[in-house]
């Protein structure tokens, strides 16, 4: 007998990701039997389309939809294959042996018979399902990471992992550390902003791995096409040849690898396609999760994976487990470096106090924001400091990071205590996250190669300006360029890709007139600030004077 298939409800109508399929797992045939593929989408713009050479069969190639349409259909999808008998005895018995995990998110998304067949089956694989969360469980499975349960599973050390983990663990009879993104919980309830207006087709990608990447699609929120016309916003290659590559540049659609979208996925935003990382294609390991998005979710892995380094000491032709001992590496692991924290829109009282509790873990307590890895702030601010900050800090914590880290008597795990301000942020109109993300997806900083100078008017003064565009890669020009300095700075300038930025106001038109004669771009302060906040800069906002604009 077959048992569920522990998928995504999102996209529970897609087979196995493994080609291995035993007992325990429904087989594509079944599903297919299930549940009938739902017809292609196509983009409106169909002018010139190319059938993909390495289609799979119809049980197998699921259509496109958007991510409305998808989850409806597919929780339905989830029911209806969950029906399945349990495993017959034997027949994976003990494979989940010391497992203890609870559900979180998946029970609003199925119905209850579905839930109890998915508990069942964790049972009669030698695990224990527990209906609430509590200290016991050793796993959690989870669709997103924003639930509490999730959030406090995390801070206690467990394991957090994704349906898809469990069913690829059942098939292929083993518990394995997860690596792909679709082993994971997602960052995101339902979509990645900005990709319900994506569509996206593949080239390359043959079997499981195809279908991987196509659930992985239409779990951001964007459109998959088999087919690809002018109407796709990007192509994702295995390898860059082929039919659809050559039109894919002929129309000028952006080319990527799959690890551009594993770490959309991931990050919660679209990565600039223009990064080398996603150009490199034909890698191994492309749907694999990042090691900074996902530290916090693979730290109780590591800790294991440590605990159980004790090599075994080898006796005749026998291992000998009854003395183990540890062998040491004549290679030093090398000691990670302790924070170097600043603190900023904190009361001063509490500042004192985690300044002191920082020092007391064998922590630094910085005041320069250049030496700084940690920032403990109360709440976002458009302060010279935070400013500074997002370009330079590893970390933008919560204050809950200095008070937690003391009861254990050591720093804590920052990725589970970043710092957010929905108000803060929603008024400002960026997200903390996102930013940071940005920034550590980016090869180089946010103004490398522009230098920018303040006019005398300008607010903040040139001198806490200077923090901020230094921070950020660029470079202040102090004192006023000359006519000669302008014009050398203006050579290899676009109105996209600017060499020289100057902020002024309407007050400075007269010290301008320089600039306005050689076409130097003229914005308005908040062009800078704006763009650091966000960590993404647009040159087409924020104009005071615009390059080429005729002021009377």
């Amino acid at each position: 007998s077959n048992s569920p298939r522990f998928l995504d409800p999102r996209f529970a109508m897609s087979p196995s990701p493994l080609d291995y399929t035993p007992k325990s797992v429904v087989t594509r045939k079944q599903a297919a039997s299930v549940v009938a593929p739902s017809p292609m989408k196509h983009s409106a713009s169909t002018a010139a389309s190319i059938s993909n050479p390495g289609q799979m069969h119809a049980s197998t190639s699921a259509g496109s939809s958007t991510a409305g349409g998808v989850r409806g259909r597919e929780v339905a999808a989830a029911s209806s294959v969950a029906t399945a008998q349990s495993p017959a005895d034997g027949g994976n018995g003990g494979i989940l042996e010391g497992v203890v995990l609870t559900f979180t998110d998946y029970q609003a998304s199925m119905d209850a018979k579905t839930c109890e067949s998915w508990k069942e089956v964790v049972r009669q694989n030698g695990g224990t399902v527990l209906d609430k969360y509590s200290a016991a469980c050793t796993h959690v499975l989870a669709m997103n990471q924003l639930g509490s349960v999730c959030k406090q599973a995390l801070r206690d050390g467990k394991k957090v992992v994704a349906a898809h983990w469990l069913n690829d663990v059942l098939a292929c009879g083993r518990v394995f550390v997860p690596m792909q993104v679709l082993h994971y919980p997602t960052v995101f309830r339902d979509y990645v902003p900005d990709c319900p207006r994506m569509v996206i087709s593949l080239s390359g990608y043959l079997g499981t791995q195809r279908i991987s990447i196509r659930d992985m699609v239409q779990l951001t929120g964007a459109e998959y096409t088999n087919t690809l016309s002018k109407g796709n916003t990007h192509l994702i290659c295995k390898k860059a040849e082929g039919l659809k590559y050559q039109r894919a540049v002929e129309w000028c659609i952006p080319v990527v690898n799959g690890k551009w979208l594993a770490d959309l996925i991931m990050s919660n935003c679209v990565p600039d396609v223009r990064l080398p990382q996603y150009k490199e294609f034909g890698r191994e390991d492309e749907l694999n999760t990042s090691q900074h998005f996902a530290k916090a979710l693979k730290a109780p892995w590591i800790k294991q994976k440590e605990l159980k380094s004790v090599a075994l000491v080898r006796t005749n032709s026998f291992w000998s487990h009854e003395v183990p001992q540890r062998v040491e590496s004549t290679a030093k692991r090398p000691k990670k470096a302790a924070p170097r924290v600043m603190f900023t829109a904190l009361p001063v009282q509490q500042s004192k106090q985690f300044k002191q509790i920082v020092l007391r873990l064998g922590g630094e307590v910085v005041s320069d924001i250049t030496q700084c890895s940690h920032l403990v702030a109360q709440r976002v601010a458009r302060t010279v400091k935070f400013m500074a900050a997002i370009s330079v800090v590893s970390f933008i914590l919560d204050p809950q990071w200095v008070q937690d880290s003391s009861h254990e008597g050591r720093f804590l795990n920052e990725g589970l205590y970043p710092l957010r301000d929905e108000v803060g942020e929603n008024q400002m109109s960026f997200s903390l996250e996102t930013s940071l993300q940005r920034r550590f997806m980016r090869t180089r900083p946010l103004l490398q190669g522009i230098a920018v100078h303040c006019t005398p008017s300008v607010e903040p003064r040139a001198a806490d300006m200077q923090l901020v565009v230094e921070c950020a890669g660029g470079k202040l020009l102090v004192e006023m360029p000359s006519e000669e300095e302008v014009v050398s700075l203006m050579q290899g300038s676009t109105s996209d890709t600017p060499k020289l930025v100057v902020l002024s106001t309407t007050q400075d038109v007269r010290q301008c007139e320089c600039f306005i004669r050689h076409n130097v771009g003229i914005y308005m302060p908040e062009l800078i600030l704006e763009a650091v906040l966000a960590q993404d800069i647009d040159f087409s906002r924020h104009h005071l004077f615009a390059p080429w604009q005729d002021v009377a």
